[in-house]
C-alpha cells in the first residue's frame, strides 16, 4: 500500500508539482523509506510554491525529524500550526515528536487534539504510547477501544486493545480474545504478531513465539523480526540460533539497540554454558520484567 501510495503522489507531482493536498503525507512517506533526497526536494520545491499553506512546513518538520533534529522539526510544527490550527498532520507530528522527546503529558494533548479533527490508526497508536507512558492504562485502553471502533475490520486496532489488556494486571485472557479478533481479520498482521509474541513470553511459550515469528519473517525480512527471534531462540536456549539471528538484525541496522544488547547477552551466555553453568534464567529476567511492566 505505501508503495502504491508514493507511486500516486509522484506521478500527481508530475501533472501538477503545485498541488499541496496531502504533500505532507508524501513527506511522511518518503521520510519512511529513508529517501530523505528526495524529500529535501520535495520540501525546496513546496516551499518555493505556497508558503503560505501548513504542507510545506509540516514536510519541512518531517525532513528535520529525521535527521534528528527533534527541536527544529518542533518549530516548524508550531509554525504550520500558525497557519492553520486544524491541521491534523501536523498535531500528529508534534505529537510524535514530543512522545520522542519524553514529553508524553504534552504529546497526549497535541494527538488529542489531532484525533478530534481526523482520527487515525497511527495517531491512536501513539496516544497508547502516550497514556503508556504516564501509567494512564484505563485511558490507553479507551483510545484503543476508540480506534477499534472506527476501524472495525483494521486488525492493528483489535491488537492494540490486546496490547493494552497486557499491560494489565491479570489481562492476559482478554488480551488473548482481542489479539483472536485481529488474527481473523488478517493472519499476517505484524502488530498482531508482535504482541502476541509478548504474551507468549510472559507465558515462557518461546517454542509458539518462534513458530509465530519465522513465517513473519519471511514477508517482511526485517531487523526488528530478527532481533525478535534472537531473543526467543535465546530464551528457549538455541543459542546457535540466536546469534544467528542477532548478527542479521545487525547486518540490516548496526544500530538496531535490542540486537546490540542480545547480541552481547547471547556471547555471555555462551561463555556461561561453555563453563558448565547455566545463568539462562537470570540473564533474560530483565526481559520479563519489562513486559509486565508494559
Amino acid at each position: 500500500r505505501e508503495e502504491e501510495a508514493l507511486s500516486a503522489y509522484a506521478r500527481l507531482r508530475k501533472i501538477d508539482s503545485s498541488a499541496l493536498d496531502g504533500i505532507d503525507r508524501y513527506a511522511l512517506l518518503l521520510a519512511g523509506r529513508e529517501r530523505l533526497a528526495e524529500l529535501n526536494v520535495l520540501c525546496t520545491d513546496i516551499l518555493a510554491c505556497d508558503r503560505s499553506r501548513p504542507e510545506p512546513w509540516v514536510a519541512v518538520a518531517v525532513f528535520w525529524s529525521h535527521k534528528g533534529e527533534r527541536a527544529r522539526a518542533l518549530e516548524y510544527c508550531e509554525r504550520a500550526l500558525t497557519l492553520d490550527d486544524r491541521h491534523a498532520c501536523a498535531h500528529q507530528l508534534k505529537g510524535s515528536l514530543l512522545l520522542a522527546s519524553s514529553r508524553p503529558e504534552q504529546a497526549i494533548y497535541s494527538l488529542r487534539k489531532a484525533n478530534a479533527i481526523r482520527g487515525e490508526l497511527e495517531c491512536f497508536v501513539a496516544l497508547v504510547d502516550a497514556y503508556t507512558r504516564v501509567e494512564m492504562t484505563r485511558e490507553a485502553l479507551a483510545a484503543a477501544r476508540e480506534a477499534a471502533a472506527l476501524m472495525p475490520n483494521c486488525a492493528r486496532a483489535h491488537a492494540l486493545i490486546g496490547r493494552v489488556l497486557l499491560a494489565m494486571p491479570y489481562g492476559a485472557n482478554k488480551a488473548r480474545r482481542a489479539l483472536a479478533k485481529a488474527y481473523a481479520l488478517d493472519p499476517h498482521c505484524q502488530d498482531t504478531v508482535m504482541i502476541t509474541v509478548k504474551l507468549d513470553t510472559l507465558e515462557s511459550n518461546y517454542a509458539h513465539a518462534i513458530e509465530l515469528l519465522e513465517p513473519l519473517l519471511q514477508r517482511h525480512n526485517s531487523e526488528e523480526i530478527h532481533s525478535k527471534l534472537g531473543e526467543m531462540h535465546a530464551l528457549n536456549k538455541n543459542f546457535a540460533a540466536a546469534l544467528m539471528h542477532f548478527q542479521h538484525a545487525l547486518a540490516l541496522n548496526a544500530n538496531l539497540v535490542s540486537a546490540n544488547e542480545g547480541l552481547e547477552r547471547i556471547e555471555k551466555l555462551i561463555r556461561a554454558v561453555d563453563k558448565g553453568l547455566d545463568p539462562i534464567q537470570d540473564e533474560m529476567q530483565d526481559d520479563r520484567d519489562e513486559l509486565e511492566e508494559y
